[in-house]
């Protein structure tokens, strides 16, 4: 009876790793993915299927299974994807088209918090409507988030649902929304008020036994043991606290306020700083030219510093 409990487990447990890998391959290979992974990209143009061995080295396959025989049983059970002839290569069973209207159909959103993941923004951003993509951009050194995302909807009418739904920039507000730090100050001021209540309590307790039993016992017999008592109603009171508030704090940690922008104003706003780049570009250089017909000492010294760098790259 174990035995048959144990197989049964075992087949749930590998029927689940299918459907994940199936999930996650289905998306790598999605006209979504392949539009912005230029590395896939170039391998679906070099050859109908991407070997196996590459995909694995994917984080996200990776974390999942890197079982070849599991990988090809997922793949058999897509309507998506197929094998090659050999088992070794994956491949759409449809030739890739990039996606129209994304642009229409995405959203840029700022105000994220630390415990931001994918799957949070998709539970979160899915209420508007079906979504195809989103891009959590992080740095690579570091791995921190760098504080936006895009998400691109089934739907452009979802896009604009999305727009209603969250604090959008065109309306001029800057929400407040709670960090970590100002969580965390917060949990330590009431912790800390909690303590010096207990203490004072305690103190006041102390005080009134010590001047009515007098003379009478040691000093150690009258206070020793209603200190230990407080100590440990202040002690439990404190832990409750602390679970209760690390609970509050955990909760709005995720409760965050979205800031969002439509892509199309994002890629419009885009436009207007790239521009401001280049005219303050063009202004630095005009006044550098005007300072150098001032003072020839800094035209020589320009000049000795690109003939410095040039010596130093042809040395290299």
């Amino acid at each position: 009876m174990a035995s048959s409990g144990a197989q049964e487990h075992a087949r749930r447990r590998t029927k689940d790793i299918v459907r994940r890998l199936r999930e996650q391959l289905e998306f790598y290979f999605g006209d979504m993915n392949l539009s912005r992974s230029n590395f896939l990209h170039q391998k679906l143009k070099e050859s109908e299927y991407v070997p196996i061995e590459v995909l694995i080295t994917f984080n996200r396959l990776k974390a999942i299974s890197t079982d070849s025989n599991l990988i090809q049983k997922a793949v058999e059970s897509s309507s998506l994807l197929k094998l090659s002839e050999d088992g070794t290569g994956i491949g759409r069973v449809e030739a890739y088209s990039p996606p129209s209207d994304v642009n229409n159909r995405t959203v840029y959103v700022e105000g994220l918090s630390e415990a931001t993941t994918i799957d949070s923004l998709k539970n979160d951003f899915g209420k508007c409507g079906p979504i195809d993509f989103v891009s959590l951009p992080y740095h690579k050194v570091s791995k921190d988030l760098k504080g936006f995302a895009f998400v691109t909807f089934s739907e452009g009418a979802s896009a604009i649902r999305a727009l209603q739904n969250f604090d959008n920039f065109t309306s001029g507000l800057e929400p407040q929304y709670p960090t970590k730090e100002s969580l965390i100050a917060e949990l330590d001021k009431s912790n800390s008020k909690v303590s010096e209540d207990g203490g004072n309590k305690g103190r006041s307790g102390n005080e009134g036994r010590s001047g009515s039993e007098g003379g009478s016992g040691s000093e150690g017999d009258a206070v020793e043991p209603s200190t230990k008592k407080l100590r440990v109603e202040t002690s439990d009171y404190t832990g409750d606290k602390k679970k209760k508030k690390r609970k509050r704090r955990k909760k709005q940690l995720h409760k965050y306020s979205y800031k969002v922008l439509h892509q199309l104003e994002w890629i419009r706003l885009k436009k207007i700083y790239v521009q401001l780049q280049k005219e303050g570009m063009s202004q630095a250089k005009q006044l550098f030219k005007v300072e150098q017909k001032k003072n020839p000492h800094l035209k020589q010294a320009f000049k000795l510093s690109h003939k410095s760098v040039d010596e130093l790259f042809t040395a290299a």
